[in-house]
């Protein structure tokens, strides 16, 4: 868990003060632990009688995971790591909340695209 906490997380975004999870201890590794108290991550965990807050998480797992199998059943080569980040990337460029997207509020900005894919006037002839 940590070094895919590390690899989706900190190494694009930095580290976070505090990670909010599911109170099922079951899901934490000694390693992933370790990782926390080493970057100094605070862990909080979502209260059980708050069921609203771990079904957002299921929803988006849900949706990621309908996108997911789309892709593969389009006839995808990609691995499904390179499937999900795939997913996940434009779903967070893609969303509107409150007119942004979830990259704009995480960022401050629009993401960078080469211009041939974001710009017509941009691409060769």
């Amino acid at each position: 868990m940590s070094e895919a906490f590390h690899t989706v997380w900190g190494r694009p975004y930095g580290m976070p003060k505090t990670v909010f999870m599911d109170p099922d201890h079951r899901n934490i590794s000694v390693d992933f632990q370790r990782y926390r108290v080493r970057h100094d991550i605070q862990l909080l965990h979502a209260a059980a009688e708050s069921h609203w807050q771990l079904g957002k998480v299921e929803v988006c797992n849900r949706i990621l995971r309908g996108m997911a199998q789309r892709v593969w059943a389009a006839g995808s080569t990609a691995s499904p790591e390179e499937t999900i980040d795939m997913c996940a990337t434009i779903r967070n460029e893609q969303l509107r909340k409150h007119g942004f997207a979830p990259v704009q509020w995480f960022l401050g900005r629009e993401p960078r695209h080469a211009g041939s894919l974001a710009d017509v006037d941009q691409q060769l002839p």
